[in-house]
């Protein structure tokens, strides 16, 4: 039986070309978290909160008795009643749309649980001729991070009932229509944090299940941009079935430096008889 100390590494892999910004990766030691506009999928984090908050609003017009539309549409209603000061303009904004603001300038590195995915290969490292970079999943941290972890795919966005979910649960202490109805601040604020915390993560860590094969986990910090990392969390360099040997070398030669040479190079081969690849040793 193998100890702790023998068991392998739980990684998080980062599918690249092997393009001059990969080779910086190494050089300038620095990994880009990229705002949601860059990422290939224009859904994700991406979708309007207010819009989905209007169609809230008309789905409970439609599911409810009249007495209880009013309620709980009172209820929908506090949920967006807070309003911001606009930096620039200093034009009044609601409470979704200056997280769908601040959404925007969050930056969010994605990776992969799975090293050996046809179309993780195909799509992220040009054509399989690219590497896979596996980051120790425990120590991959950086400052900033307002939150971290796997992403859920599901059939379509479930914003309109998480809507519904938050207006019952604010709904247990905020009744105005019962005579000396009160609440303290504290547990005001508990449920305002938790209404921030719960849109956000619908936002930034739900998708469709069309890009379910990713396996994605990811790091969502403060701002967008370069950040440093240190060598020591990169722990394994998988080259694609195709990459070019020139490549290969070049990779090879950058880790004979001291501050590489701990990581491991592995190679993708196809299993013979199957649609299927597996991650190798590689021999030079």
């Amino acid at each position: 039986m193998k100890t702790n100390a023998e068991l392998p590494d739980q990684l998080l892999y980062k599918y690249r070309s092997c393009s001059e910004r990969t080779f910086e990766i190494f050089t300038s030691r620095k990994l880009y978290f990229a705002r949601a506009e860059q990422l290939n999928d224009p859904l994700d984090s991406q979708i309007d909160i207010q819009t989905e908050y209007s169609r809230a609003q008309k789905e409970m017009a439609k599911r409810l008795s009249h007495e209880d539309h009013e309620r709980k549409a009172f209820l929908l209603f506090l949920l967006n009643s807070r309003s911001f000061s606009e930096k620039d303009s200093g034009r009044r904004i609601s409470l979704n749309e200056a997280l769908q603001r601040w959404i925007r300038h969050l930056g969010i590195l994605s990776l992969s649980k799975n090293a050996n995915d046809a179309l993780l290969w195909a799509h992220y490292a040009a054509g399989h001729t690219g590497v896979c970079l596996g980051f120790a999943a425990d120590e991959i941290t950086f400052a900033g991070t307002v939150r971290a972890g796997e992403v859920e795919y599901v059939h379509s966005p479930r914003y309109v009932e998480l809507f519904f979910s938050l207006v019952e649960e604010l709904g247990k202490f905020v009744r105005p229509w019962e005579d000396a109805s009160s609440y303290s601040d504290e547990l005001g604020e508990k449920f305002y944090s938790k209404q921030i915390t719960e849109i956000t993560r619908e936002n930034l860590f739900v998708k469709s299940e069309k890009w379910k094969y990713e396996e994605e986990f990811r790091i969502v910090l403060e701002e967008s941009g370069l950040r440093d990392y240190d060598p020591r969390l990169l722990r394994e360099i998988v080259f694609g079935t195709k990459a070019h040997d020139a490549d290969i070398k070049r990779i090879v030669d950058i880790l004979r430096t001291p501050e590489w040479q701990h990581v491991r190079m592995k190679k993708v081969r196809h299993v013979s008889g199957t649609f299927e690849f597996e991650v190798t040793d590689y021999e030079s």
